[in-house]
């Protein structure tokens, strides 16, 4: 899909994985996955994610989107 993000991203997830590129297609669907937990919604076009999105989206603390962190010596 042209125009959907999580659509693309889990076609190309499924065409990595047919290629056993399997390390490739597990980062993708991580990605997706916490766009998702982000968005809190199951999709998303290409044109929601601007550079604010994009700010917002780098910045959201893992620990509240229930993401496990590692915690060591500053």
């Amino acid at each position: 899909n042209k125009t959907n993000l999580s659509a693309y991203m889990a076609m190309t997830v499924s065409q990595l994985k047919e290629e056993q590129r399997m390390g490739t297609a597990h980062v993708y669907q991580s990605t997706l996955n916490r766009i998702k937990d982000f968005m809190e919604q199951n999709s998303i076009s290409f044109e929601e994610v601007t550079p604010v999105w994009l700010k917002a989206f780098l910045g959201a603390p893992l620990e509240e989107m229930g993401y496990p962190t590692k915690k060591g010596p500053p």
